[in-house]
């Protein structure tokens, strides 16, 4: 009949982990942060990938948590919103000119 398969050899690593090594040292959300203009609003609301993560992980508790990206002159509102909430921005760079501006169009309420 058939040979017989040896089964795959274990190993267990003599590496051991110490739980400081295992700790994440926080958490960057780089890219877009900017305004998201809406079809039927007059006025531009915080957005961005970036922004929308960190904002929303600090809030629920996540620490450290720093957003990296680029906002124009017109950005300082995000900042302080991003501050606020406990998001360090010092790696968002400040640039001549306006934030990046997304339009937004809701079909069927989303």
């Amino acid at each position: 009949m058939g040979h017989a398969v040896p089964a795959p050899e274990r190993r267990i690593l003599s590496t051991v982990v110490r739980p400081a090594e295992t700790r994440a040292r926080g958490i960057l959300c780089w890219g877009d942060v900017g305004w998201d203009r809406y079809a039927d609003e007059e006025r531009a609301r915080p957005g961005g990938c970036a922004l929308n993560v960190a904002f929303h992980l600090a809030r629920a508790g996540a620490q450290p948590v720093a957003c990296a990206g680029a906002v124009g002159s017109d950005g300082h509102p995000l900042l302080d919103l991003l501050a606020a909430a406990g998001v360090d921005v010092t790696a968002v760079a400040l640039r001549p000119g306006p934030s990046p501006v997304q339009p937004v169009r809701l079909e069927g309420g989303e």
